[in-house]
């Protein structure tokens, strides 16, 4: 795990509609690893490595609830937890784990996988805005998506606005399950909504939203846990692995919307 790379996200001040610093990392980042990518009208970010005939896909959002305030600064509390404060008079400052955490998940996506898709959405926290419009040429051969925006880190969301992601009896439900209960994801729980909830019912695959380490989110109290988040990798990495052993293909995949 780079705890750096994870706090220098944790670092960068975002809130819906004003992502620019975000986007400008996370373009910036890209360049420097030589990815191949394109940013749409929106501030939607894609990202391809590799060449395969299918791909997995992970996904994070790059707005937070929190409004920017370029003196936020990332410290270790005594617990050895991350946490966000004002650098000038330390007053607390939402850290925004919600959802830098999953972007931090998904850059080391790109690092330590081949052969992977991501996508980075704009405008999840109120109402989905980015991956409402996601690209359908991108996720043409992507079969299957892990978003990482489920809070702690032992929860995942088995539905999103009432709709399951994935059918638990699926040969992909069966690969999953034992992994994810086995690296400790065993809060299987109903939520609202994120993004992936958009590609599942746009393109029909299945897809999971994963603990992505954060507590407390939506206050200006929250906190992220290193370590969960990088249960939460390890967790990820286990996941591609046997569902590539399983040679699932996207026929054998695909659920009805």
């Amino acid at each position: 795990m780079n705890q750096e790379l994870l706090k220098e996200v944790l670092s960068i001040p975002t809130y819906f509609g004003e992502e620019d610093n975000m986007i400008n990392f996370l373009e910036e980042y890209l360049k420097s690893k030589d990815l191949e990518y394109t940013v749409d009208k929106i501030g939607n970010i894609y990202v391809t490595k590799g060449d395969s005939n299918s791909y997995p896909c992970f996904v994070s959002h790059t707005d937070t609830v929190h409004q920017v305030n370029e003196r936020l600064e990332v410290y270790e509390n005594q617990a050895g937890n991350l946490q966000g404060r004002d650098s000038l008079d330390h007053s607390p400052l939402g850290i925004g784990g919600d959802d830098k955490c999953g972007v931090y998940l998904c850059l080391e996506m790109l690092d330590k996988l081949d052969n992977v898709k991501v996508a980075f959405f704009v405008g999840e926290e109120y109402g989905m805005v980015g991956s409402k419009e996601a690209d359908p040429d991108f996720f043409k051969d992507v079969i299957y998506s892990i978003q990482f925006d489920s809070p702690e880190g032992d929860t995942m969301s088995m539905t999103l606005m009432n709709k399951p992601l994935f059918e638990v009896e699926s040969k992909f439900g069966k690969t999953v399950g034992p992994i994810l209960r086995s690296g400790g994801i065993t809060q299987w729980q109903r939520h609202p909504y994120t993004d992936t909830y958009q590609l599942m019912i746009k393109f029909g695959f299945p897809c999971l939203n994963i603990a992505a380490g954060y507590h407390r989110y939506h206050t200006v109290n929250e906190y992220v846990v290193p370590s969960e988040v990088n249960n939460s990798l390890n967790v990820a990495l286990n996941l591609v692995k046997a569902i590539s052993r399983c040679e699932v293909f996207k026929e054998e995949l695909t659920i009805t919307p």
